[in-house]
C-alpha cells in the first residue's frame, strides 16, 4: 500500500478510536486535564506567562490533594465555566464515583483560576485554538480534546506508515499503542503527544537501521517530524530523544553515524530539532520547572534501605500503569487486558532475544532496565521532598522504544509463514478484545462506577453526549479495522530485505 494511502487511512481510524475516547471520557476527569485545559485556553488569549498566586488573587482551590500548589501554583484569568475545575473533587481518586456529579457551565465572565504547569507553551498555543472560536462550556473542551486526538493521530500514523520495511514491525506498534496510550492522546494533557511523538521516533529510526528503505529521504523526514514534536512537548522530552539517539547509534554503530552526517537533510533536521531543545530547556529554566519544589507528592520518613525495596516493588504497579490506568489514577484496565498485553510483550521480546542481531537485542535488553531503573532512581533522589512521585505514563516515551525495537529486530531473523500468520492473528484477536475491554471498562466506571453492572448502558447515573452503546461500538470498528489494516502485512511473505546495518 502506497505510504500516504497507508498514512491516510490510520489517520482516519486513530481519529474514530481517540474521538470515541474524548467522548467517553467525562470532561476534566482525566489526570491534570483541569489545569492543562486552563493553561491553554489563557495563552491563545494572550496570557502566556501567568501570574503568581497571592493573597488579592487566590483563586478556588478545586481539589483537595492540591492544598500546597497555592503556594507555587500560577493564576490565570479564565472562563468561570473552568475556574472550580467541573466540581472534579467529587470523582478524583475515587473509583466508584460515577460522572453524574461533574458540571462545566457556560459561564464566559473571567475569573482568577488555579494552574500549575508552566511548561513550554506551544503545545497549549494549538490545543487551545478552539477556544478562539467558540464559546466557553462543554463543547469547546471537546474541541480541544479533539485537536490532541488529530495531532497524536498524526504522528502514530506516521510511525505506522514506515512500519512495511520491516515484516512484523507493525506488531511492535500494535502492542507500544497500550489503552493508556489513547487515554493520554484523548485528554488536553501534553503527555499524549509526548507519548505518540516518541513511538513514531523510535519507528522511523528503526527503520532507517533497520534496512534500506523505499524512501529513505521520507523516513528521515518523519522522525524529523516527530522529534521535532518530542522534544517540544514537555520539559523531559529532550532527554528521551537523547536517550532514543543513543540506543539508535549503539544499533548502528559509527557507520550509520557518517552515513546519515553526509546527508544534508539529516543535518538541517539536527538543526531543527536541536533549535527547538535550547528554546524549550531555556524556557523551563526560566520558568522553574525542573524545581523540585513544583513537584506533587508527600515526603517519606522510611529508611533508605526501605524505600529503595519499595521502589523496586513498584515496577509491576507502573507497568500496569502504561498499560492502562484511567480516571484520576484511580481505575486500572480489566485483568484479561493487562495479561494480554504482558504476553505480547513477552512474545516479541523473546522473538527477539532468539532470532535477532546481538546489537539489537542488546539494545532492547538496555531499554527494559532503562524502564525498570529510571523510576527508581527518580523516586530515590526526590524521596526527601516528594517520595513515591513517578507514575508509569512518564516512563512511556522510552518503554514504548521496547515492542517498536524488538520486532524491528526480529525481521532480520527466520520466522515461518506459519509461525507469522499464527501471531498476526492472535494479536489481532487478542489486542482487539484487550483494547474493547480497557474502553467499556472505562466508560463503566464513569456511568455506573468501576464495580457497577456489567451491562451498564441501561439506566447508567452518567451518560456521555454520544450514548454508551453506540460509542463502544465505534471504538470497536475502529481499533479491529486498524489492528486488521497494519497487521496484514504480517501475515504475509516479506520481501527480501537489504543487509542490516551496519
Amino acid at each position: 500500500m502506497p505510504f500516504a494511502r497507508r498514512w491516510c487511512i490510520t489517520f482516519v481510524l486513530l481519529v474514530l478510536a481517540g474521538g470515541a475516547w474524548a467522548i467517553a471520557t467525562p470532561l476534566f476527569a482525566s489526570p491534570d486535564e483541569p489545569a492543562h485545559a486552563l493553561r491553554a485556553w489563557s495563552v491563545v488569549h494572550g496570557e502566556v506567562l501567568g501570574h503568581p498566586v497571592t493573597d488579592k488573587n487566590t483563586p478556588p482551590l478545586p481539589l483537595d490533594g492540591l492544598v500546597g500548589v497555592t503556594k507555587w501554583g500560577l493564576a490565570v484569568d479564565a472562563p468561570r465555566a473552568y475556574a472550580d475545575w467541573g466540581n472534579v473533587r467529587c470523582i478524583a481518586f475515587n473509583a466508584g464515583a460515577t460522572a453524574d456529579c461533574l458540571h462545566v457551565s457556560n459561564d464566559a465572565r473571567t475569573t482568577a483560576a488555579l494552574t500549575y504547569t508552566r511548561y513550554f507553551p506551544l503545545y497549549y498555543a494549538v490545543v487551545g485554538l478552539p477556544s478562539l472560536v467558540t464559546d466557553p462550556g462543554a463543547g469547546q473542551l471537546y474541541l480541544m480534546r479533539m485537536m490532541n486526538v488529530v495531532m497524536c493521530a498524526a504522528l502514530l500514523a506516521l510511525a505506522f506508515a514506515v512500519s512495511p520495511i520491516r515484516p512484523l514491525a507493525a506488531a511492535g506498534l500494535a502492542v507500544a499503542i497500550t489503552p493508556m496510550v489513547l487515554f493520554l492522546a484523548a485528554s488536553i494533557n501534553p503527555t499524549g503527544l509526548e507519548v505518540a511523538a516518541a513511538i513514531a521516533v523510535w519507528s522511523a529510526g528503526a527503520a532507517l537501521l533497520s534496512a534500506q528503505p523505499e524512501s529513505p529521504r521520507r523516513v528521515l523526514d518523519v522522525l524529523g517530524i516527530s522529534a521535532t514534536v518530542l522534544v517540544a512537548s514537555r520539559p523531559l522530552s529532550p532527554i528521551w530523544l537523547l536517550v532514543a539517539g543513543g540506543v539508535f547509534a549503539f544499533i548502528g554503530g559509527l557507520s550509520a553515524i557518517r552515513s546519515l552526517w553526509t546527508s544534508v537533510r539529516a543535518r538541517i533536521w539536527l538543526g531543527v530539532i536541536t533549535g527547538v531543545t535550547l528554546v524549550n530547556v531555556a524556557w523551563c529554566l526560566w520558568k522553574s520547572t525542573y524545581a523540585t519544589k513544583y513537584y506533587l507528592g508527600v515526603p517519606t520518613l522510611l529508611s533508605d534501605t526501605e524505600f529503595a525495596r519499595q521502589a523496586v516493588g513498584k515496577n509491576f504497579r507502573l507497568l500496569r500503569e502504561m498499560i492502562g490506568l484511567f480516571g484520576w489514577l484511580d481505575t486500572f484496565v480489566p485483568s484479561f487486558t493487562l495479561v494480554m498485553w504482558i504476553a505480547a510483550i513477552g512474545a516479541i521480546i523473546a522473538l527477539c532475544i532468539t532470532l535477532a542481531p546481538p546489537r539489537w537485542t542488546l539494545a532492547v535488553v538496555g531499554l527494559i532496565g532503562l524502564t525498570l531503573a529510571l523510576p527508581i532512581a527518580s523516586d530515590f533522589m526526590l524521596r526527601s521532598r516528594v517520595g513515591f512521585q513517578w507514575q508509569g505514563r512518564y516512563t512511556l516515551a522510552i518503554a514504548t522504544g521496547i515492542p517498536v525495537l524488538a520486532a524491528f529486530a526480529v525481521g532480520f531473523g527466520e520466522i515461518t509463514s506459519v509461525k507469522r500468520r499464527r501471531l498476526g492473528w492472535s494479536l489481532v484477536v487478542g489486542l482487539g478484545v484487550a483494547q474493547v475491554l480497557a474502553f467499556a471498562q472505562a466508560l463503566r466506571r464513569y456511568s455506573v462506577g468501576a464495580d457497577g453492572k456489567l451491562w451498564f448502558f441501561t439506566d447508567p447515573r452518567w451518560t456521555p453526549p454520544v450514548p454508551g452503546l453506540v460509542l463502544v461500538l465505534v471504538f470497536t470498528a475502529a481499533i479491529f479495522a486498524l489492528l486488521a489494516l497494519q497487521l496484514v502485512d504480517t501475515l504475509r511473505e516479506p520481501a527480501p530485505l537489504a543487509a542490516p546495518v551496519p
